[in-house]
């Protein structure tokens, strides 16, 4: 019988293919953002499969279950007309920002040629990871001729996810091919990134030969893991964002403390040609992995506290700014009018945003009605990762900073 990937899930590629010991270190306890990422994967999947809009699920209510619900075999589900959820998960209300979102992925993936079309399929991965009857669930998968194509819905508006290099949906394209070898011999993949609070779709295609490289690649990886019990500390900054264990691992910590002299000299400094950009690149991939580091400390250091105020020396919780709410506005109100103010001097009426107004009408009719009275304006250019997160040849293992 098939089961989830538990050593070396697809989803969990970043962390532990550089981090083998934390394969043993995660908690699994989830989140509210990733339980409404669930929800939302569930309404597509529903409309999908029943023929049905997002819309037509307004009002209805989502249960997601918790880690030790899902351990006994529950599954996330619609709740019924007296909407009584079990005490432990989360439940969340379709309402019209999450059925415009979904809508928006699913015209999104209609819109591709298919000649044949799957939601929330199960498909196998043990052949790439050796871990026994292994499996992974891809969101969509879609054939059109000698072209295989994951679809992959990311509900979150934080951090852009994109396709390129994105191990996670290798696993799923490679366990499509071997799950549908009856139907074709695959000469194209796609990979299909969806982030519609983001208006994100993004794309990477990839040859037979390409796709069989990374399946090595997978495979070289997971095989220590899975067959020979091999443990080994490897803290990395996109790695360990999602790791349970991020907060208390001491080999991070080692890195994130390490002395100056254990970070690679500037080349100018050394009387050599200077390599400026592949410099500038480790130093930005040592920044963000310190500032991630740096928060999260805060945030154990702030726990540590709460539960024990005198648990760091020198250190403790002391009242934060206070705020002011008006709690009776009539009252106020009758009183301001009485004493001749202005209705705009102390009740200024204000339109709502773009983004505000979007949400009040749902996407489709503030695109079809509004979007030409809305004016928009490129953010100011930020620095960031190029696309597919891509490391110069200098940022290939932070690890190493700490051990040289």
């Amino acid at each position: 019988m098939a089961k989830h990937a538990k050593l070396c899930p697809p989803s969990g590629w970043d962390r532990w293919s550089n981090c083998s010991a934390s394969v043993d270190l995660q908690t699994n306890e989830g989140s509210e953002f990733a339980a409404e990422g669930t929800a939302a994967h569930l309404l597509a999947d529903t409309c999908h499969r029943q023929g049905n809009k997002p819309a037509d699920y307004i009002g209805s209510s989502i249960w997601v279950p918790d880690a030790e619900d899902e351990d006994a075999g529950e599954r996330e589900r619609f709740l019924g007309d007296d909407h009584e959820a079990p005490l432990t998960g989360w439940v969340f209300e379709v309402d019209k920002s999450m059925a415009g979102y979904v809508q928006e992925y699913l015209d999104q993936v209609y819109m591709q040629p298919a000649d044949y079309l799957q939601s929330e399929t199960a498909v196998p991965i043990d052949h790439i990871t050796g871990e026994e009857d292994a499996e992974g669930h891809a969101d969509f998968i879609r054939v059109h001729g000698k072209t295989l194509a994951t679809h992959d819905l990311k509900y979150g508006q934080g951090v852009k996810v994109y396709a390129e290099d994105n191990g996670q949906q290798v696993h799923y394209l490679s366990g499509a091919r071997r799950a549908m070898e009856w139907m074709d011999d695959f000469e194209h993949f796609e990979v299909h990134i969806h982030q519609p609070r983001l208006g994100h779709h993004d794309v990477w295609t990839l040859t037979k030969a390409e796709l069989i490289a990374w399946e090595k690649k997978i495979n070289e990886k997971a095989y220590p893991i899975v067959i020979e019990g091999v443990r080994e500390f490897g803290p990395d900054t996109k790695g360990c964002k999602f790791c349970d264990n991020r907060r208390t691992c001491a080999a991070r910590d080692a890195i994130a403390m390490a002395s100056p002299d254990d970070f690679p000299d500037d080349p100018a400094e050394l009387g050599v040609e200077p390599d400026l950009g592949d410099y500038m690149a480790a130093v930005l991939d040592r920044i963000e992995f310190v500032e991630a580091w740096i928060k999260d400390m805060w945030a154990r250091a702030n726990d540590m506290v709460k539960d024990d105020p005198d648990a760091i020396p020198g250190w403790g919780l002391y009242p934060g700014r206070g705020s002011r709410k008006i709690n009776d506005e009539a009252k106020v109100k009758s009183k301001l009018k009485g004493l001749k103010y202005k209705l705009d001097d102390y009740a200024p009426r204000k339109m709502c945003s773009a983004a505000q107004l979007e949400k009040l009408v749902g996407k489709e009719v503030y695109t079809e009605k509004f979007s030409e009275f809305v004016t928009h304006t490129e953010g100011t250019p930020k620095l960031g990762r190029s696309k597919g997160n891509r490391k110069s040849s200098r940022q290939k293992d932070l690890a190493a900073f700490g051990d040289e």
